[in-house]
């Protein structure tokens, strides 16, 4: 019994080194208890953790098996085992041992790890294939956004429209960021009004997903215009500077690199920091700040000759409190210049692309309300879609002085 009572207490011992990092001495403690009793319960378990914290995942599965033979239902070495199959890509044998351990307990983290699983065989699948899948990621993990959301978009592709307004409102009310879009969604399927502009979380999560390789994508595939087409149209109705200018929406800086040439000092700003990163690098802004660029230009009234916005208040509805932001920031006589999508009314409205679209109409009354004269609103498409050239409109207006 003393001999059994000290290999015990040195077990827990090993454990202990191996939860401090420790897992050389939590080796050579396992390996004098496995000598002297290798059938003592627990060291095959202590022994599979070794193997996996040492990246033998396969040899860890085996020690695992002896461990679940000593206690077939124990919930540590099931979730162990799971994740061993997991990190072995045996998704199938890993998703047996995560439903044995749920089966045995419903902890919330082993049915996440089994929701994590899932989705990777979700990605794979798409439509009304994928929509079993994705709703057991959300019986298992009811907290999830993210679940919420892949199976409200597997309902949306097969035709479910209840369906999906249901799990973009959930999604909706699981993330009040909405860095989804589900409230864009929801407006979409006609089950709410649009909102006044897109989610600022939604377009950070959008354009940071998309920053590395953005300027291959928009320039090479999309036949992106909008920065040629807004120099062409300054320099014909402003001239040629130098200005103070404020790229908003600077992206990686496209835009920017078009306007250096007629820029005393050029700023910028975007929502997305990886975008920053890009257009950082370039090293031709004076200036660069992650944020909302109303909220910026607050802080900076008549500081500017010139603003742009290429491809920027597509993101935006109600552009009533931007036209307000650029006004109080321009100098008289400054110039704001910019690119909507063109829409078929004379307001705004949220197309079907997910991007807000704007009548001409509108545009000259938000200019005469904030004191801009109209210098040019001629109609370009900046962008393609799905091989199409995108109607839209380029613009520049002229404070008063």
């Amino acid at each position: 019994m003393t001999a059994t009572f000290r290999l015990a207490d040195g077990l827990g011992l090993a454990f202990r080194h191996l939860d401090e990092g420790k897992v050389g001495e939590a080796k050579r403690m396992a390996r004098r208890i496995e000598k002297q009793m290798p059938s003592l319960p627990g060291l095959a378990y202590l022994l599979g953790l070794i193997a996996a914290a040492e990246g033998e995942d396969a040899k860890a599965a085996r020690h695992f098996v002896r461990a679940l033979d000593e206690t077939p239902e124990a919930i540590a070495p099931l979730v162990a085992m799971a994740r061993a199959q997991a990190r072995q890509g045996r998704d199938q044998e890993a998703e047996t041992y995560y439903r044995r351990a749920i089966a045995a307990t419903n902890d919330p983290m082993t049915k996440r790890e089994l929701a994590s699983l899932l989705a990777k065989r979700a990605a794979g699948l798409a439509g009304a294939d994928a929509i079993p899948t994705y709703q057991q990621i959300v019986d298992l993990d009811p907290e999830s956004a993210t679940a919420a959301f892949m199976l409200a978009e597997a309902r949306n592709i097969a035709g479910d429209t209840s369906g999906a307004i249901d799990m973009y409102r959930r999604t909706a009310a699981l993330d009040p960021t909405d860095k989804f879009g589900a409230k864009i969604k929801l407006a979409r399927l006609g089950a709410d009004a649009a909102p006044a502009k897109a989610p600022e979380s939604f377009v950070r999560t959008l354009f940071d997903q998309y920053a590395e390789g953005f300027d291959a994508a928009l320039v090479g595939k999309l036949n992106y215009r909008a920065p040629e087409l807004l120099i062409d149209s300054i320099r014909r109705t402003l001239g040629a500077g130098p200005f103070d200018i404020y790229d908003a929406g600077s992206g990686t800086g496209l835009m920017g690199v078009a306007l250096k040439p007629l820029a005393r000092r050029l700023a910028g700003s975007d929502l997305s920091p990886k975008m920053i990163e890009q257009a950082r690098a370039r090293g031709i802004y004076d200036e660069l700040a992650t944020g909302d660029f109303v909220a910026a230009l607050a802080a900076s009234p008549a500081a500017y000759d010139l603003f742009t916005a290429a491809d920027v208040l597509v993101y935006i509805g109600d552009l009533a409190p931007s036209f307000a932001a650029v006004a109080v920031a321009l100098r008289p006589g400054g110039g704001f210049a910019f690119t909507v999508e063109r829409g078929g009314g004379e307001d705004w409205r949220l197309g079907e692309s997910g991007r807000y679209t704007h009548g001409a109409g509108y545009l000259r009354r938000l200019a005469q309300a904030n004191g801009f004269e109209v210098a040019a609103i001629d109609e370009a498409s900046t962008r393609e879609d799905r091989g199409a050239p995108v109607p839209g409109l380029v613009c520049v207006l002229r404070k008063s002085t």
